[in-house]
């Protein structure tokens, strides 16, 4: 994800690195070329310099965050000081992610891109943090079934853990719940770089090796600002050309996939079970979700 993202282990130092790595990863840093992708999959190496975007774009954020929100503005914002010292704590292990994804792939690791985060308050930092650590932990998640090396599933879990330690901390400071549902669910690399491209500056990343099926959908707008379960809401996207057959939103969320019809004037019925946090997205299919069927989105919001 170029222009915006996987047991427990013992930790284990690596030389090139300040941080600390899972105990395994040494075999990681070893085999940082032999990834070869099978059956139009993506090669281990892909996923994990897929995995490094979503990471350089998160340390990046937390970094940006800290040097512009001090102590005070937390407080001032309504937020105890243990809240800052926890992105404090964030941005160092986002930090020691990004180094050790930048080690263990070596000269084949992508580069940084430039970000607009648009900082304006702490509490809009805290709802952006909480998207972002939500869709860290479905990228990783949907990524996990691609990769084919035991040592490369390893490392990504063990950061995976992490990032779902990280979206319950800040589901609880949004004042939602930590564990909103008994699963989690998965998101394709299209996906979770449609949700990251607007964060990303064009034309700021330099060359690197990722999953050929990355690409940016059209945008889904959610124009009811706080939808309710069980209720119809107001969408907005662009009609894909040249199709003239019905539209439904898949809402993705708690480890499943529920399908909506999209009625007239671009309104949808959302589900009545659903909970925490959604990702909307608008296909013509209304069983099976893919790339090939998707017409906008993910549109996220939250059922708190």
């Amino acid at each position: 994800m170029r222009t915006a993202f996987l047991s427990l282990a013992a930790l284990a130092s690596f030389a090139a690195s300040a941080f600390a790595a899972p105990q395994g990863m040494d075999k990681v840093l070893k085999r940082n070329n032999d990834g070869k992708a099978s059956s139009g999959k993506p090669s281990d190496v892909e996923i994990l310099n897929y995995a490094l975007t979503l990471e350089f774009l998160e340390r990046n954020f937390y970094a940006d965050v800290l040097k512009k929100f001090d102590a005070n503005a937390f407080k001032q914002a309504g937020y105890s000081a243990t809240v800052r010292e926890r992105f404090v704590a964030l941005a160092e292990q986002e930090a020691s992610h990004v180094n050790f994804l930048v080690n263990a792939l070596g000269e084949a690791a992508v580069t940084d891109c430039t970000y607009v985060f648009g900082l304006s308050s702490p509490k809009a930092v805290v709802a952006t943090a909480r998207l972002l650590e939500n869709t860290g932990v479905a990228a990783y998640l949907g990524a996990a079934g691609d990769i084919s090396d035991p040592a490369y599933l390893a490392a990504a879990a063990s950061i995976l853990t992490i990032e779902a330690r990280h979206a319950s901390y800040l589901n609880e400071i949004n004042g939602a719940t930590g564990f909103p549902a008994a699963y989690d669910s998965g998101l394709n690399y299209a996906q979770v770089y449609s949700i990251a491209a607007p964060l990303i500056v064009p034309n700021t990343c330099g060359a690197g090796a990722l999953p050929k099926s990355i690409q940016v959908f059209p945008t889904l707008t959610w124009l009811t600002k706080k939808p309710r379960a069980g209720s119809k809401s107001a969408i907005k996207f662009t009609p894909k050309s040249g199709y003239s057959g019905d539209y439904y939103v898949a809402f993705i969320w708690g480890g499943k996939t529920q399908y909506a019809k999209v009625g007239e004037q671009q309104t949808v019925n959302v589900p009545k079970d659903l909970v925490g946090l959604i990702y909307a997205v608008v296909t013509t299919s209304s069983s099976a979700l893919d790339n090939s069927n998707t017409v906008a989105g993910p549109g996220v919001f939250y059922l708190d």
